[in-house]
C-alpha cells in the first residue's frame, strides 16, 4: 500500500485493488482513485477522476476488497477505520482522536491530519506500528512528539509483512 501527498491537507492511499484520495482540494492537481473521503470542510470531489463514492459520514462501505467503516463523533469530526490489503488503519484528524472519550481505536497504522495540537497521549492510545503524520500543524506536532530526527517525505509504502516492531513516525511534508 502506497500513502502520497498531494497537497498539504490532502493524500492519495493505493491499495493492491483499490484507491481513495482524502479531502482533495481546489488547487490539487488532478488525480485517478476509487474513491473519495472527508475528513473536513469543503472538499473538490470534481479534482477526482474515476471516482464512484464519496464518502463523508458514517457507515460501512467497500470497494476493490477496500472496507471502510465511517465513525462520526457529532459536533467532533469523523474518523475512518479501513482495511486495505489486509492492514487495519485508522484515518483520522488529530482534533478529533483528542476529544474521544475511551481509549483511541487500534489499528496497525494510523494516518493522521494533524490540524491542532498533538500529544503523545493520542500517540500511545493507537498503539499502531506505524503513525503517519501530515497537514498543516505536522512539523509542530513531529517537534511536540520529541522527534527531531524525523525527515519528511512525499510518500510511503506500507508492507503489512514489513511492519516495525517499535512503533515508527512518518511525517509527509
Amino acid at each position: 500500500m502506497d500513502v502520497t501527498l498531494l497537497s498539504e491537507s490532502s493524500i492519495k492511499i493505493k491499495g493492491k485493488k483499490a484507491s481513495l484520495i482524502v479531502d482533495p482540494r481546489a488547487k490539487m492537481p488532478k488525480n485517478t482513485a476509487d474513491m473519495v473521503l472527508a475528513l473536513q470542510g469543503e472538499i473538490a470531489p470534481e479534482r477526482v477522476e474515476e471516482s464512484r463514492l464519496t464518502i463523508n459520514d458514517d457507515g460501512e462501505y467497500e470497494i476493490g476488497s477496500v472496507k471502510i467503516t465511517g465513525q462520526s463523533n457529532g459536533d467532533l469530526g469523523i474518523f475512518y477505520n479501513l482495511n486495505i490489503d489486509n492492514t487495519q488503519i485508522i484515518l483520522a484528524k488529530v482534533s478529533t482522536l483528542e476529544k474521544l472519550t475511551d481509549t483511541g481505536p487500534e489499528a496497525e497504522v494510523a494516518i493522521l491530519n494533524v490540524d491542532s495540537g498533538l500529544n503523545e497521549s493520542i500517540i500511545a492510545s493507537l498503539e499502531a506500528k506505524v503513525i503517519v503524520l501530515y497537514g498543516e500543524k505536522s512539523q509542530e506536532g513531529i517537534k511536540s512528539l520529541g522527534k527531531n530526527d524525523v525527515t519528511p517525505a512525499k510518500k510511503l509504502t506500507i508492507a503489512k509483512e514489513k511492519l516495525p516492531d517499535e512503533t515508527q513516525i512518518v511525517w509527509l511534508a
